[in-house]
């Protein structure tokens, strides 16, 4: 239900495993889910009480790193920036074989969120080609969003791209579409035209859906860390801004994203109004990542 994008579903059907008499994985696996449903219905206090209750669950030893794992996940959808050490390090010593997929792909996110650096993108096609040898499909589906953004984030369209179409021929055909929801954001000029051709009716879809997403996601995010992040900015507007805010002039931008000088300069006046700001050094507190 959650990556069929039904967040309501998702939620009533997690916690049913949040009680106290479900045996402690799957009520560790029902407040992910329950996290993971409040970001997508702007439902603050439900995401806060997820991360609450798996940090306070009493796990046995073996146990303990599978619970801050599961918390990270939360933490990571939110782009937080404090997560244990033992996973900032990519050490997953102590944690079940079965879940060093979703170790990967966090690890993943965390590499991307906290550093972004090129040097990162040596790790994005090991990491990926070891969720494939696990057959850990939705995994790799998130780790292949994940590398496409750190790729188009440097320029690297091609590399980009394939990652886009390995994640959709896993995804789409099942309908699971929220990892697209969650990444059209930042991937909208090459996402659109990789997934218009094969699966259009998927694509409008998942447009339908990334308004209200975002919407939701947004209010969590400035309620849960206390800052505030753009609002109100179309897709295209979002994007021009992303790029700009990270130090790229207009020309840059303009080939970046296969678009006219005259638009990227449209874009940027549009957004400078509803956001009042003048220049593009003030986008950096409001433009996330």
């Amino acid at each position: 239900a959650y990556m069929r994008g039904e967040p309501m579903e998702a939620r009533r059907l997690a916690g049913g495993l949040c009680g106290g008499e479900t045996p402690l994985q799957l009520r560790t696996g029902g407040w992910l889910l329950y996290g993971c449903a409040a970001m997508w219905t702007g439902d603050i206090a439900a995401w806060e009480q997820a991360v609450r209750e798996l940090t306070a669950l009493a796990a046995p030893p073996d146990m303990q790193r599978e619970k801050e794992l599961a918390a990270a996940i939360l933490i990571a959808a939110l782009h937080g920036q404090k997560y244990p050490e033992w996973l900032e390090m990519g050490d997953f010593t102590g944690l079940s074989p079965e879940l060093f997929p979703a170790a990967r792909w966090i690890y993943g996110a965390i590499l991307y969120i906290k550093w972004k650096g090129i040097d990162r993108l040596a790790l994005a096609g090991l990491l990926v080609s070891e969720c494939r040898r696990d057959r850990s499909d939705i995994c790799e589906i998130y780790l292949r969003l994940i590398a496409a953004t750190a790729y188009h984030d440097h320029g690297y369209t091609e590399q980009a791209k394939k990652h886009i179409d390995e994640a959709a021929a896993l995804a789409l055909p099942l309908g699971f579409i929220a990892p697209f929801v969650e990444y059209r954001r930042m991937l909208l000029s090459v996402m659109d035209e990789r997934i218009q051709g094969k699966y259009p009716e998927t694509l409008s879809l998942i447009k339908k859906k990334m308004p209200p997403f975002l919407e939701s996601w947004t209010r969590v995010y400035n309620g849960v860390w206390q800052h505030k992040i753009a609002e109100g900015l179309t897709p295209k507007e979002f994007e021009v801004c992303m790029l700009a805010a990270r130090g790229m002039q207009r020309k840059e931008i303009a080939g970046r994203l296969g678009i006219s000088l005259n638009s990227v300069g449209k874009y940027l006046s549009e957004a400078y109004g509803k956001l009042d700001v003048e220049k593009k050094e003030q986008l950096k507190r409001l433009i996330h990542p």
